[in-house]
Protein backbone atom coordinates (compact mmCIF):
# COMPACT_ATOMS: atom_id res chain seq x y z
CA UNK A 1 0.00 0.00 0.00
CA UNK A 2 2.65 2.49 0.95
CA UNK A 3 4.36 1.41 -2.58
CA UNK A 4 1.32 2.12 -4.52
CA UNK A 5 0.88 5.67 -2.53
CA UNK A 6 4.08 7.12 -3.11
CA UNK A 7 4.10 5.74 -6.83
CA UNK A 8 0.47 7.89 -7.07
CA UNK A 9 2.19 10.75 -5.79
CA UNK A 10 5.01 10.48 -8.45
CA UNK A 11 3.56 9.78 -11.27
CA UNK A 12 1.11 13.05 -10.25
CA UNK A 13 3.17 15.38 -8.71
CA UNK A 14 7.11 14.12 -9.16
CA UNK A 15 9.60 16.79 -9.32
CA UNK A 16 11.80 14.41 -12.34
CA UNK A 17 14.88 14.51 -9.81
CA UNK A 18 13.93 12.26 -7.12
CA UNK A 19 10.62 11.16 -8.33
CA UNK A 20 9.72 10.06 -11.56
CA UNK A 21 7.96 12.94 -13.33
CA UNK A 22 4.92 13.78 -12.69
CA UNK A 23 1.86 14.23 -14.62
CA UNK A 24 0.50 17.32 -13.64
CA UNK A 25 3.86 18.78 -12.92
CA UNK A 26 4.83 18.73 -16.35
CA UNK A 27 1.49 19.84 -17.87
CA UNK A 28 1.10 22.62 -15.53
CA UNK A 29 3.62 24.67 -17.14
CA UNK A 30 2.88 23.73 -20.94
CA UNK A 31 0.39 24.39 -23.48
CA UNK A 32 -2.34 21.79 -22.29
CA UNK A 33 -3.75 23.51 -19.60
CA UNK A 34 -7.10 24.95 -20.34
CA UNK A 35 -8.29 28.12 -18.18
CA UNK A 36 -11.96 27.15 -16.66
CA UNK A 37 -14.85 29.70 -16.34
CA UNK A 38 -13.33 30.72 -12.54
CA UNK A 39 -9.74 31.56 -14.20
CA UNK A 40 -9.75 34.28 -15.95
CA UNK A 41 -5.90 36.13 -16.79
CA UNK A 42 -4.56 33.59 -14.29
CA UNK A 43 -6.75 35.07 -11.81
CA UNK A 44 -9.19 32.92 -10.08
CA UNK A 45 -12.30 35.46 -8.95
CA UNK A 46 -14.63 32.28 -8.40
CA UNK A 47 -13.92 28.90 -6.63
CA UNK A 48 -16.45 27.02 -8.58
CA UNK A 49 -16.17 24.25 -11.25
CA UNK A 50 -18.85 24.70 -14.05
CA UNK A 51 -20.29 22.26 -16.60
CA UNK A 52 -18.78 24.64 -19.21
CA UNK A 53 -15.29 23.74 -17.81
CA UNK A 54 -16.03 19.78 -18.82
CA UNK A 55 -16.94 20.18 -21.65
CA UNK A 56 -14.20 22.48 -23.15
CA UNK A 57 -11.82 20.41 -21.17
CA UNK A 58 -13.19 17.41 -23.65
CA UNK A 59 -13.61 19.56 -26.73
CA UNK A 60 -9.74 21.23 -26.73
CA UNK A 61 -8.62 17.64 -27.02
CA UNK A 62 -7.60 16.65 -30.35
CA UNK A 63 -9.68 14.09 -32.01
CA UNK A 64 -6.32 11.75 -32.52
CA UNK A 65 -6.37 11.65 -28.97
CA UNK A 66 -9.84 12.03 -27.89
CA UNK A 67 -11.10 8.20 -28.99
CA UNK A 68 -8.90 6.59 -26.21
CA UNK A 69 -9.16 9.19 -24.21
CA UNK A 70 -10.35 9.09 -20.12
CA UNK A 71 -10.72 11.22 -17.13
CA UNK A 72 -8.66 11.81 -14.11
CA UNK A 73 -9.41 14.03 -10.93
CA UNK A 74 -9.57 13.60 -7.26
CA UNK A 75 -12.60 12.05 -5.94
CA UNK A 76 -14.35 15.81 -4.14
CA UNK A 77 -14.08 17.25 -7.95
CA UNK A 78 -15.90 14.42 -9.42
CA UNK A 79 -18.96 15.15 -6.36
CA UNK A 80 -18.49 18.23 -7.81
CA UNK A 81 -19.24 17.91 -11.19
CA UNK A 82 -21.79 15.06 -10.19
CA UNK A 83 -23.93 18.17 -8.10
CA UNK A 84 -23.51 20.44 -11.03
CA UNK A 85 -26.87 21.51 -12.62
CA UNK A 86 -27.22 20.35 -16.19
CA UNK A 87 -29.82 21.48 -18.68
CA UNK A 88 -30.25 18.15 -19.91
CA UNK A 89 -30.99 14.63 -18.39
CA UNK A 90 -28.41 13.83 -16.27
CA UNK A 91 -27.94 10.42 -17.83
CA UNK A 92 -26.36 12.09 -20.71
CA UNK A 93 -23.60 13.83 -18.43
CA UNK A 94 -22.62 11.08 -16.45
CA UNK A 95 -22.86 7.22 -16.89
CA UNK A 96 -23.80 5.14 -14.36
CA UNK A 97 -25.06 8.00 -12.38
CA UNK A 98 -26.37 5.78 -9.28
CA UNK A 99 -23.08 4.33 -8.27
CA UNK A 100 -20.65 5.18 -5.78
CA UNK A 101 -18.49 6.69 -8.63
CA UNK A 102 -19.49 7.01 -11.86
CA UNK A 103 -17.75 4.69 -15.26
CA UNK A 104 -17.92 7.14 -17.62
CA UNK A 105 -18.51 10.83 -18.03
CA UNK A 106 -19.65 12.11 -21.02
CA UNK A 107 -18.90 8.78 -23.12
CA UNK A 108 -15.44 8.41 -21.52
CA UNK A 109 -14.05 6.19 -18.69
CA UNK A 110 -13.50 8.14 -15.13
CA UNK A 111 -10.17 7.17 -12.72
CA UNK A 112 -10.04 8.58 -9.36
CA UNK A 113 -6.60 10.30 -7.91
CA UNK A 114 -6.15 11.67 -4.56
CA UNK A 115 -3.02 13.46 -5.11
CA UNK A 116 -4.37 15.87 -7.44
CA UNK A 117 -6.20 19.11 -6.53
CA UNK A 118 -8.70 18.32 -4.42
CA UNK A 119 -10.57 21.76 -4.02
CA UNK A 120 -10.96 24.97 -6.30
CA UNK A 121 -9.63 27.78 -3.69
CA UNK A 122 -10.05 31.65 -4.26
CA UNK A 123 -6.51 32.92 -5.68
CA UNK A 124 -4.98 29.94 -6.47
CA UNK A 125 -4.05 28.19 -9.66
CA UNK A 126 -5.26 24.44 -8.71
CA UNK A 127 -5.40 21.88 -11.85
CA UNK A 128 -8.32 19.76 -10.48
CA UNK A 129 -9.16 17.75 -14.39
CA UNK A 130 -7.64 15.76 -16.13
CA UNK A 131 -8.68 14.76 -19.92
CA UNK A 132 -6.20 12.69 -22.00
CA UNK A 133 -4.73 9.36 -23.95
CA UNK A 134 -2.49 7.94 -21.11
CA UNK A 135 -1.28 5.15 -23.15
CA UNK A 136 0.09 7.65 -25.81
CA UNK A 137 1.17 10.86 -23.76
CA UNK A 138 2.20 9.17 -20.64
CA UNK A 139 4.91 6.48 -20.19
CA UNK A 140 6.08 4.41 -16.88
CA UNK A 141 9.35 2.32 -16.71
CA UNK A 142 9.33 -0.53 -13.88
CA UNK A 143 12.40 -2.01 -13.15
CA UNK A 144 11.53 -5.32 -12.04
CA UNK A 145 12.49 -6.43 -8.96
CA UNK A 146 11.48 -5.25 -5.43
CA UNK A 147 14.18 -5.95 -2.35
CA UNK A 148 13.11 -6.15 1.21
CA UNK A 149 15.35 -5.63 3.89
CA UNK A 150 15.04 -6.56 7.17
CA UNK A 151 16.70 -3.81 9.88
CA UNK A 152 16.57 -5.49 13.63
CA UNK A 153 18.00 -1.84 15.47
CA UNK A 154 16.36 1.11 14.29
CA UNK A 155 18.47 4.23 15.07
CA UNK A 156 17.33 7.46 15.47
CA UNK A 157 18.52 10.72 14.53
CA UNK A 158 20.84 10.97 17.15
CA UNK A 159 22.05 7.60 16.14
CA UNK A 160 21.04 5.87 19.14
CA UNK A 161 19.40 2.68 19.08
CA UNK A 162 15.32 3.44 19.25
CA UNK A 163 14.79 -0.15 20.27
CA UNK A 164 12.57 -0.72 17.26
CA UNK A 165 13.04 -3.30 14.40
CA UNK A 166 11.85 -1.76 11.02
CA UNK A 167 11.42 -3.34 7.15
CA UNK A 168 13.36 -1.52 4.15
CA UNK A 169 12.00 -1.80 0.53
CA UNK A 170 14.00 -0.34 -2.29
CA UNK A 171 12.44 -0.27 -5.59
CA UNK A 172 13.29 1.68 -9.01
CA UNK A 173 10.75 3.41 -11.43
CA UNK A 174 10.79 6.17 -13.43
CA UNK A 175 7.65 8.20 -15.79
CA UNK A 176 7.44 10.95 -17.88
CA UNK A 177 5.06 12.76 -20.18
CA UNK A 178 5.61 11.85 -24.00
CA UNK A 179 3.40 13.56 -25.68
CA UNK A 180 1.67 16.52 -24.06
CA UNK A 181 -0.68 16.96 -26.60
CA UNK A 182 -2.37 13.85 -25.52
CA UNK A 183 -3.61 16.13 -22.38
CA UNK A 184 -5.70 18.74 -21.27
CA UNK A 185 -5.53 19.64 -18.03
CA UNK A 186 -7.67 21.88 -16.15
CA UNK A 187 -6.71 25.11 -13.96
CA UNK A 188 -9.50 26.53 -11.89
Amino acid sequence: DAKDRLEETGFTTGNNVTQPQGLITALSGSGPVVNGSSNTGGIVSNATIAVADVYALKDQLTPRFRKNAQWMANVNIYDQIRQLNTSSAMSTFWADFGADLPSKLLGRPVNENESMDGAVVSGSDDFTLLFGDFKAGYKVVDRVGLTIMYNPLVLGSNRIPTGQAGWFAFWRVGGGVITSNAFKLLRQ
